[in-house]
């Protein structure tokens, strides 16, 4: 035995970012991989380990034959799983067992493509890694589900995202672009083409169909954001299913475009692993049980926060050397929003909150902080926040007769549905997998799959704009809707 991966090897302890966002990164076969020590060490697994310091093959042992890796190979680059991407080629370890099913990671989280170690391949017999699983507590994330405090659902509305389940040509719109029918004989009706790329929510250019888009991918023109690594041809091709992301870089993308590609698995991997974390109102501490961790861009912020320098506090984890400042992270993002609206900076300070929101959309705390910047910032009413995502409402949501009106293309299409307007009947209809809602401006009647209900208010037309019962459509959709009446907010959540 002794072969594979060095003792405490992969990610440098500590890790954080280099200064800049590295060029380098490696594409072994169909996984683009990240440079060895760009993001947090082991990003995407809660707990910041995944193997448990670097570890986890009890010893580099139990592999066949003791030769590991097959010559040290194995992991793109002998980079250290290279931030969580699998076994590059699906090369690695003899034995062709390993991980049950090959999924290294249930639900395909945490490892690139869903695969653990890509093709299935891993452990001869299963065995080798230590307590039988090769992940820190015999899970590889702790508590078994690796979304630690505040991840979401790995898509933009739930489900799978568009970088682990085979691109899109997967078909993310059921019912396509073509017609659906509707249960109790209503006839059918053509639903509008995604003005998205489908599993994102990535705006077409006006005129622009996503065969075109793809096929010439400029994410300037589209507004995304790239590691310089990644080429836009590359990125093209993991769109059409064609390469695969290693998690770190799935991580970046889905940080740095907040709400476009779906929240991240573990937003909090940076600052966790700088010793943060939030107390219950989500403001920023330095975890007293371990002491300061000597980080001097923490230190310095808290030192000008203590002082009343809130602007230069939040300009703190901007300078370029801090590892904060070319990595996403919920929980820094949210003490900069929190600093921001104390420096009287509050249109910045709510970007920074929605943002935050839009990568960690399950954490209570986040909410109750963005509740005291609109506060601040004078925001009434209902805020509603989609899987974390604010849709571009252009009428503002409103109550009537106790029940939160709001814009029915942008909420609907926001939840990953496809919608359809019939301006001679006034009729909207709604199409969300095999879910079909249909209701009438005017009307109290509303049919879900054909079946009728009963509306307390009907959708109306306000401002040249056709609004619709929050509530009813969302939980006709399948989703969870709740109202924090203290906060004002709305989250409409995947099941």
């Amino acid at each position: 035995s002794g072969g594979g991966m060095p003792s405490g090897g992969g990610m440098p302890s500590g890790g954080g970012m280099p200064s800049g966002i590295p060029g380098g990164g490696m594409t072994s076969g169909n996984i683009i991989s990240s440079p060895a020590g760009f993001g947090p060490s082991g990003a995407g697994m809660s707990g910041g380990a995944g193997m448990s310091g670097g570890a986890g093959m009890s010893g580099g042992a139990g592999m066949s034959g003791g030769a590991g890796m097959s010559g040290g190979a194995g992991m793109s680059g002998g980079a250290g799983m290279s931030g969580g991407a699998g076994m590059s080629g699906g090369a690695g370890m003899s034995g062709g067992a390993g991980m049950s099913g090959g999924a290294g990671m249930s639900g395909g989280a945490g490892m690139s493509g869903g695969a653990g170690m890509s093709g299935g391949a891993g452990m001869s017999g299963g065995a080798g890694m230590s307590g039988g699983a090769g992940m820190s507590g015999g899970a590889g994330m702790s508590g078994g589900a690796g979304m630690s405090g505040g991840a979401g659902k790995g898509g933009i509305f739930g489900g799978g995202d568009i970088f682990s389940s085979g691109g899109i040509t997967n078909g993310v719109f059921p019912g396509g672009q073509g017609e659906a029918g509707f249960p109790g004989g209503a006839g059918k009706t053509a639903f509008s083409s995604p003005l998205v790329i489908p599993g994102t929510m990535v705006k077409l250019p006006e005129g622009s169909t996503v065969d075109e888009v793809i096929k010439n991918f400029d994410p300037d023109k589209l507004g995304v954001t790239l590691p310089s690594y990644v080429k836009p041809e590359d990125f093209a091709m993991v769109l059409k299913g064609e390469k695969q992301l290693d998690n770190v870089t799935q991580e970046y993308i889905k940080g740095m475009n907040p709400g476009k590609f779906g929240p991240m698995n573990d937003p909090f991997a940076l600052s966790r692993q700088e010793g943060l974390e939030m107390d219950s109102m989500g403001n920023f501490l330095v975890k007293a049980s371990e002491g300061a961790p000597g980080n001097p861009y923490i230190l310095k912020a808290k030192e000008l926060e203590t002082e009343g320098k809130y602007k230069e506090a939040a300009e703190v984890f901007n300078d370029p050397d801090a590892p904060f400042a070319n990595y996403p992270d919920a929980m820094v993002w949210a003490y900069q929003a929190q600093l921001k609206v104390k420096a009287g900076e509050t249109q910045e300070a709510i970007v920074d909150i929605e943002k935050t929101l839009a990568i960690a959309p399950n954490d209570d705390k986040l909410y109750d902080k963005a509740s005291q910047i609109f506060k601040e910032a004078g925001l009434t009413g209902p805020k509603v926040f989609v899987n974390g995502v604010k849709p571009d409402f252009d009428v503002k949501p409103f109550i009537q007769d106790g029940r939160t009106l709001v814009p029915f293309r942008a909420l609907c299409e926001t939840m990953g549905a496809q919608v359809d307007w019939n301006a001679e009947e006034q009729k909207i209809s709604v199409l969300k997998e095999s879910k079909v809602v249909e209701m009438t401006v005017g009307s109290s009647t509303a049919l879900v799959d054909g079946k009728p209900f009963t509306l307390d208010v009907p959708p109306k037309v306000v401002n040249g704009r056709t609004v619709v019962p929050l509530r009813f459509v969302g939980e006709s959709l399948d989703t969870t809707v709740s109202y924090d009446e203290n906060t004002e907010i709305i989250k409409v959540m995947p099941n």
